[in-house]
């Protein structure tokens, strides 16, 4: 890429990538699990708790400021500015956190317009991470960039979830949000690692969302991450009912979720290893095959006992583990050009907007035909995808690893 400087030690990017993403995926953990059941143990009304997920509006809808986020960040001056970018918007966050433990469970509003701050902060950040870790990432190196970060996202989801749940448990709501603040600090400060030479950075263009359309790469790299994600995505949302149906407990679903959790971190990392040692292609392969057999399994719930169904759901953790490693690796190389933090963008917007969309279709779908009979359609994706993944692979002949 010309006028980016010379890549830095994969070692640095992992670490920074993989402690941010640990830190933005608190934000997700702590919407998504953790305050649900926090306000709901303090007698929230369910419909009340429907509001957050707001709190993911920011994260689909992160393309349209990604322009501009990109100028400011590659000004062509011969300064860099992903650092001041991400510890602003970490600065943010760890500010919304301690908000939160201040205005306690009693307004669920203000909670939840504090969380959309601390995302919508989080969501810009992660522009200049993402760009950081295309440009960064020495090339042959890019599956160990993307294990740092699917497997911060785990790990940061479970802290932002579970852990604060214990937190505030034992601590209490104002001490477990304050902890929670404190670790954010800490795992903030890896940005001070980034490092850039000053360098006058050639851009033929100024970054935008045409200039991203026009290239066919990113083009199909938005299909390739539709194609891929889609059996998860399906899967995502019909398992949990699956399972209540299956006669598993609460508890029990709580904690295969939660080990689910820990392999999906656990696959991350060995996906990151595949990925250097074979390509990005067979291990989005591999991945599929599982997706089909798990989400099988989970359809013909009936058929199967307890613990056939629990190593399902955890087969299906690591296959979307892999999955998203193996396709992360190559949409580094689809936007490794002179927009790297619109381009990926793009491609992660993409896939939130796929979750929603398939997410309530197949519950919708399930509400007409049942559950078993979704959950076996959506087993069928993953399978149908092998052969759109492996034309849209060879048409990408960047390097993807």
């Amino acid at each position: 890429m010309p006028g980016v400087a010379a890549p830095s030690s994969i070692i640095r990017v992992a670490s920074v990538v993989g402690a941010l993403a640990i830190a933005q995926s608190i934000v997700s953990g702590a919407a998504f699990q953790a305050l649900p059941a926090l306000l709901r143990a303090h007698g929230a009304a369910p419909e009340t708790l429907a509001l957050t997920s707001l709190v993911m509006c920011p994260w689909a809808a992160k393309f349209a400021w990604a322009p501009l986020v990109e100028r400011w960040r590659r000004p062509g001056d011969g300064r860099w500015r992903d650092r001041s970018i991400m510890l602003a918007g970490q600065a943010t966050v760890v500010a919304a956190i301690v908000a939160i433990g201040v205005v306690g469970p009693g307004s669920v509003v203000w909670l939840v317009a504090i969380l959309v701050t601390a995302a919508t902060a989080s969501a810009t950040a992660d522009i200049a991470v993402d760009a950081y870790a295309v440009e960064q990432t020495p090339t042959g190196r890019r599956g160990i960039a993307t294990a740092a970060q699917v497997g911060g996202s785990y790990t940061g989801f479970v802290a932002g979830g579970g852990v604060l749940i214990v937190l505030v448990g034992i601590a209490g709501w104002a001490k477990g949000f304050l902890l929670l603040a404190t670790l954010m600090v800490l795992l903030s400060g890896s940005a001070l690692l980034v490092r850039r030479p000053v360098r006058r950075v050639l851009t033929p263009a100024r970054p935008s969302l045409a200039t991203a359309w026009r290239n066919t790469a990113v083009r199909q790299g938005i299909a390739l991450t539709l194609v891929v994600q889609a059996g998860t995505r399906l899967a995502q949302a019909l398992t949990p009912a699956m399972l209540v149906d299956a006669g598993i407990g609460l508890p029990g679903i709580g904690s295969l979720l939660a080990a689910g959790a820990v392999a999906g971190g656990v696959a991350a990392v060995a996906g990151g290893w595949a990925v250097v040692r074979f390509g990005s292609t067979p291990v989005i392969r591999l991945a599929l095959s599982l997706q089909v057999l798990s989400i099988g399994v989970i359809a013909s719930a009936t058929m199967w006992d307890d613990m056939a169904l629990r190593v399902a759901v955890i087969v299906q953790s690591v296959a979307t583990a892999l999955g998203t490693v193996g396709l992360y690796a190559d949409l580094m190389g689809r936007a490794a050009g002179d927009q790297p933090g619109v381009d990926f963008t793009i491609f992660q917007c993409a896939d939130a907007a796929g979750a929603v969309l398939l997410g309530g279709a197949a519950l919708m779908m399930a509400s007409r035909i049942g559950f078993d009979t979704t959950c076996m359609i959506a087993a069928t994706v993953p399978l149908t995808a092998l052969l759109p993944v492996t034309i849209l692979s060879h048409t990408h002949r960047g390097d993807s690893a």
